[in-house]
């Protein structure tokens, strides 16, 4: 029988015989930590009446270079795990290298809960192509001479939609970032397809696809109508059919409460919403009234654990602008549209399906601009959404990367800073952002990485000086826990 040459073999694990014809019954030879798993396998799929013996072998290994996804007629992966090295919270390493990684140790991913978390191991996560630490049970099948093949293949592959437990399910990353705004010099490549895509986000474009879902806050209207709001200093637009745009170059949900919803009046607020529908873009945070805005979306097919679903939620609160403008006169309610900025309901929807098992995402934008700490209303507003169920808080708004906190089993990301924002002279400190990746396993969110990179005057690419924006990272993190 063949061991895959990547394995670094744990041993045979065990030995089933069926002999003669027709089979009688089987006879197990089996370690003890495995023989009742091969029962099991064996009840939910006989093996097949036929002349001849059959061999089956499983055989447990770490691979030490990517697995492959071969799914031969004689070898099948009933299980796979992943081994991943752990860290404290704020620990301020979010990347190792290979040979890092084995020095300091590698734990079963299901065993990471917050506060430790994963770390990216050469750039990459458990579940992604290349990674190097995944573990797998693989069943193995010979014959002797005689023995009828055809049956033989049928049988393995009937076992496949019968993996022996959940672990089969893949990690998953959900990306984010903050605010995305464009300016009229470059709309245009919004709609000039890769190239257009290139030159808006250059090196970080493929980052944006890396994610099996990815979010970040629509920092205005899309809209083709002419009349402004007075009553804003800032007017931010995005041209007509901008959001299947922002779909194609890799986004699967938008924040849109915010305080630039209304940039463009009622006409503008509801042409978004008429475009984000047309792409099939969706939208959380804003709606025709309240209930609407409040509205959570689910996720169900994101690669989790069979029964999990991913519910976001959208939320506003942010100071009053310099000509008067409020959370307040921006927000919906009966029958008047807006964004979402009731605390209380939104903590009663956040409950509602956190009781339900759903892994709660709050996208909330609030804060100060251009400060480095949250403030402390934000704090306890944020930590509320944590302790009503939230998984994770993903804050926007202040335009700089303010760090992250660990609550109760949940993260807080107070300020995810700019991605996109080429429509204003931004100051050097909001230049530098992030993509924010967060790792999903097993209902959990387990890991987080970052990708920096430089919101310039003319789009966006990866940092030139990755390090130094992890380091500020990290110092700001390490602040709030004072």
């Amino acid at each position: 029988m063949r061991n895959p040459r990547w394995l670094s073999s744990w041993g045979l694990a065990l030995l089933v015989a069926a002999c003669a014809s027709p089979v009688k019954g089987i006879t197990l030879v089996s370690t003890t930590d495995l023989e009742a798993r091969l029962k099991s396998l064996i009840l939910s799929n006989p093996l097949p009446m036929a002349r001849g013996k059959v061999m089956l072998s499983w055989t447990e290994g770490l691979a030490l270079s990517p697995i492959e996804e071969s799914r031969s007629a004689d070898c099948l992966g009933i299980e796979r795990s992943y081994l991943a090295p752990a860290v404290d919270f704020r620990d301020p390493r979010y990347a190792m290298t290979r040979e890092e990684a084995l020095a300091a140790g590698l734990v079963d991913l299901a065993l990471i809960e917050l506060p430790r978390r994963a770390v990216s191991v050469d750039g990459l996560f458990p579940g992604e192509a290349g990674y190097p630490f995944e573990k797998e049970l693989r069943l193995q099948v010979a014959s002797a001479r005689g023995h009828d093949r055809a049956l033989l293949e049928t049988w393995l592959m009937s076992v496949e939609p019968h993996r022996l437990s959940g672990r089969g399910k893949r990690p998953e990353l959900l990306g984010a970032v903050g605010d995305i705004q464009v300016g009229k010099g470059e709309a245009p490549w919004l709609f000039q397809g890769e190239e257009g895509f290139r030159k808006l986000f250059g090196g970080a474009l493929p980052q944006l696809r890396r994610p099996a879902w990815l979010v970040g806050n629509l920092e205005g209207p899309v809209t083709s109508g002419r009349q402004a709001n007075p009553r804003k200093r800032y007017q931010f637009v995005f041209p007509p059919h901008a959001t299947g745009s922002l779909k194609e170059a890799g986004f699967d949900l938008l924040l849109f409460a915010n305080n630039h919803v209304l940039d463009f009046g009622e006409e503008g607020f509801i042409s978004t919403l008429e475009d984000a529908r047309i792409s099939a873009l969706p939208l959380v945070g804003a709606g025709e009234d309240l209930e609407r805005a409040l509205e959570g979306r689910r996720v169900t097919a994101f690669g989790l654990k069979d029964g999990v679903t991913l519910t976001f939620f959208g939320f506003a609160r942010y100071p009053a602008e310099m000509m008067g403008f409020t959370t307040a006169e921006g927000a919906a309610g009966p029958g008047k549209i807006g964004t979402n900025s009731d605390e209380s309901a939104t903590l009663r929807a956040i409950s509602e399906a956190a009781a339900k098992g759903e892994i709660v995402v709050v996208l909330a934008h609030g804060g100060s601009e251009y400060r480095f700490e949250p403030t402390e209303g934000i704090r306890a507003l944020y930590r509320s959404f944590i302790d009503a169920g939230a998984a994770l808080v993903l804050g926007s708004h202040p335009h700089v990367l303010q760090g992250v906190e660990e609550r109760k089993g949940g993260i807080i990301a107070y300020s995810l800073g700019n991605f996109l924002f080429t429509g204003e002279v931004e100051p050097a400190m909001a230049l530098q952002g992030s993509i924010f990746l967060f790792l999903v396993y097993e209902g959990k969110i387990r890991g987080l990485s970052l990708v920096p990179v430089v919101a310039g005057y003319a789009g966006t690419d990866l940092s030139s000086a990755p390090d130094d924006i992890l380091s500020a990272f990290a110092a700001r993190t390490a602040a709030l826990a004072k």
